[in-house]
C-alpha cells in the first residue's frame, strides 16, 4: 500500500519458565481509507509502539518523540503520531511480536501502582489541554475517548486500597478540579462524584 505506518500483529508470550504463549491475534479493521487520528480515537488499532512498522525516514520528518521519565509513554506518542495524519494500513491476523515476560518488568507491576496513575494523569493532561485549546470538545469521537481516560482515572483512584476512602475521595476531588470542564460524555459522572467529595 505504500504508506509509512503498518499496525497490527498478533502478540505471542515468552513465559519466564520458557513456555510459549499466543494470546492474541489482531484483528484491526482495514485502516487503508481511513482517517489515522480518527481510527486512533475510535480505538480501530492498539496504541502501542510495538504493534506497528513505520518507515524511518517518515518517522524523523514528523517530529515526535517518546517522552521521558514515564510510565506508558507509548499512549501519549501514539496519539501524538496520529496527530500527524500519517498515513496507514492494516496486516492482522500475523504473529508477528514476541512479548519476552520477566517478573521485574513494568508490565508486571500491579496495575493499580501510583506510578501507573501518574502516567494516566500525564495522558489526560495532553488530551485535556487539546480538548479546551483547540475545541474538540465539539467532536464527539474526541470527548468519548477522553471520557474513557476520566472514568479510568476515577476507577484508578477508588481502587487504591492503600489508601482511605476519605484519601481517595480527596484524590477525586483533586481530579474534579484540574480538569473542571463538562462534556456530555461524562457530565452525569462528574456531577454525581463533585457532589460526592465536598
Amino acid at each position: 500500500y505504500k504508506v509509512p505506518i503498518i499496525v497490527g500483529c498478533g502478540v505471542v508470550l515468552l513465559m519466564p519458565d520458557g513456555t510459549v504463549e499466543p494470546i492474541w491475534k489482531d484483528n484491526s479493521v482495514d485502516l487503508y481509507e481511513q482517517d489515522p487520528f480518527r481510527a486512533f480515537l475510535r480505538l480501530e488499532h492498539n496504541y502501542t509502539a510495538w504493534h506497528r512498522l513505520i518507515d524511518l525516514d517518515s518517522y524523523k520528518r514528523c517530529g515526535v518523540s517518546f517522552r521521558e521519565g514515564i510510565l506508558h509513554e507509548d499512549v501519549i506518542w501514539s496519539y501524538q503520531l496520529a496527530r500527524t495524519g500519517l498515513r496507514i494500513c492494516s496486516a492482522p491476523g500475523s504473529c508477528l511480536y514476541y512479548y519476552r515476560q520477566r517478573e521485574d518488568s513494568i508490565m508486571s507491576m500491579d496495575v493499580n501502582n501510583p506510578r501507573r496513575y501518574y502516567a494516566h494523569l500525564e495522558t489526560m493532561r495532553l488530551f485535556y489541554k487539546d480538548l479546551v485549546d483547540e475545541e474538540w470538545n465539539r467532536d464527539s469521537d474526541f470527548r468519548n475517548r477522553y471520557a474513557t481516560l476520566f472514568h479510568e482515572a476515577i476507577n484508578r483512584i477508588m481502587k487504591r486500597k492503600e489508601l482511605s476512602m476519605r484519601q481517595r475521595c480527596k484524590s477525586v476531588k483533586s481530579l474534579l478540579q484540574e480538569f473542571n470542564h463538562i462534556i456530555p460524555e461524562i457530565q452525569t459522572t462528574y456531577l454525581r462524584m463533585k457532589k460526592f467529595v465536598k
